[in-house]
């Protein structure tokens, strides 16, 4: 869209005739509107259905990630044998979001936004379902060689085809969450999610620890297909929630420009150097405390259960301490204070000797006080910096999205480099306890 018809729509936004010039504009081919500002305001009743819905199937979706990506995953790995490759499972994680870009291209071609969510978000999970069933089901393929083979194949795909959808979902909430709640929702939205991943980890730790133990895949192969029924559910939620079609623009977007753009912009490519930093610093970060307390503490998987589940706890709690404080000292403020209160919590893994495991969660427990607060910052920030109609604002999404997956992708590939180098320079092993530490310093 050119400026004269930017300000023009920005002009109706504002006026009560906002959403009637847009259906007349959609009527001549030229309307690209996703902005609140082009419909009149959500019936209440259905606006507070739909976004308790869509609070609770984020819970959901938690339970679902706490499988996928947290201690059930790194021991999924290590009885395949794959510990050491942590780090490069992990950055999997992260160049499949570069499926953001080709999702916001999707929506901006065919309009396509819920259906593009529902089944890139609901459907990638049944992946889930076959990573745990083939270990159990076929032994021979659980052997080191042939299990990084197709576990590389599937993780990639899994998460690909979720960063599709992933766009569709930030923009639909944009779209659902009025300005004046979006405070709140996303602090209570995050209280949910944590609280439902504190249980998650706890059981599931529990139940895997006496499978780990013996060494069977049975474990897995049953917290996966929870995993997978859980989290197809919580896509399936959504649909009863309001979507507002955003009107699909005559002209194309050229998305290469239209992503060279945004990122041409100062506070725009101030705030992605920001999350840039943080977001490098826990991809180093999440390997290296993990080999810390595995290898160096001695934890096992109820024990780290416990740590991650305390650590979300904390998270639970100040996410809506921040987000009161947020409301009267802005974002900026409270999104520095996060990021040195986060950044102090490795000193307490300085004091952790063998089966100290409460030094561990001490640390995770106080550098969850940072996390929740810079995550809880995080989307109300993206939002706020993309503002805008049509494509240009999932496009500026997309934009924020890849700039941390190319960063976390080399980041997390260079971890074992480090490692190495650290180990050379310490004349020590290149995972040992002070390689760890220095790491983390």
């Amino acid at each position: 869209m050119d400026k004269a018809g930017s300000d023009s729509a920005e002009s109706n936004a504002q006026t009560p005739s906002g959403a009637s010039a847009a259906s007349s504009s959609a009527d001549s081919g030229r309307s690209t509107a996703t902005s609140q500002g082009f419909y009149p305001p959500s019936d209440p009743k259905v606006l507070r259905r739909s976004l308790i819905l869509s609070g609770g199937a984020s819970a959901l979706g938690a339970i679902f990630f706490t499988v996928v990506q947290g201690t059930v995953f790194n021991f999924f790995l290590e009885d395949l044998s794959l510990k050491d490759r942590l780090p490069y499972f992990m950055s999997l994680w992260c160049i499949g979001g570069m499926g953001t870009l080709v999702g916001s291209w999707i929506q901006e071609r065919w309009n396509c936004r819920k259906g593009l969510f529902l089944w890139c978000i609901g459907g990638s999970r049944v992946i889930w379902l076959a990573i745990g069933l083939i270990p159990w089901l076929y032994p021979d393929l659980s052997n080191k060689d042939a299990a990084f083979k197709w576990l590389s194949i599937l993780t990639f795909a899994f998460y690909f085809i979720h960063a599709l959808g992933a766009t569709a979902w930030l923009s639909w909430m944009a779209d659902l969450v009025p300005s004046h709640l979006q405070s709140s929702y996303w602090s209570l939205r995050q209280v949910g999610c944590a609280g439902a991943g504190v249980f998650a980890r706890l059981g599931f730790g529990y139940l895997l620890e006496p499978y780990h133990n013996a060494h069977d895949m049975t474990g897995y192969a049953l917290i996966f297909c929870i995993a997978t029924v859980v989290g197809i559910v919580d896509s399936m939620l959504f649909l009863w929630v309001e979507h507002r079609r955003p009107q699909l623009r005559a002209t194309r977007i050229n998305i290469f420009s239209e992503f060279v753009r945004r990122l041409q912009g100062a506070p725009f490519r101030r705030l992605c150097f920001v999350y840039l930093l943080w977001s490098v610093s826990n991809s180093i970060m999440g390997p290296t405390c993990y080999y810390f307390m595995r290898d160096s503490i001695g934890m096992g998987v109820a024990e780290i259960s416990v740590a991650e589940a305390l650590s979300l706890t904390s998270f639970t709690v100040f996410s809506v301490l921040w987000a009161k404080y947020s409301d009267f000292h802005g974002l900026r403020g409270p999104l520095v204070v996060c990021i040195l209160i986060q950044a102090l919590c490795p000193l307490f893994y300085f004091f952790a000797g063998r089966h100290d495991d409460h030094f561990a969660a001490l640390a995770m427990a106080i550098g969850s006080i940072g996390f929740c607060g810079i995550n809880l910052f995080m989307w109300p920030l993206v939002i706020r910096y993309t503002k805008g109609k049509g494509a240009g604002r999932e496009i500026g999404m997309a934009a924020f999205n890849v700039v941390l997956a190319l960063a976390n992708f080399a980041a997390l590939n260079l971890t074992p480099v480090l490692y190495g180098a650290l180990g050379r320079l310490l004349n020590t092993e290149s995972q040992s306890t002070l390689v760890f530490l220095s790491v983390m310093v």
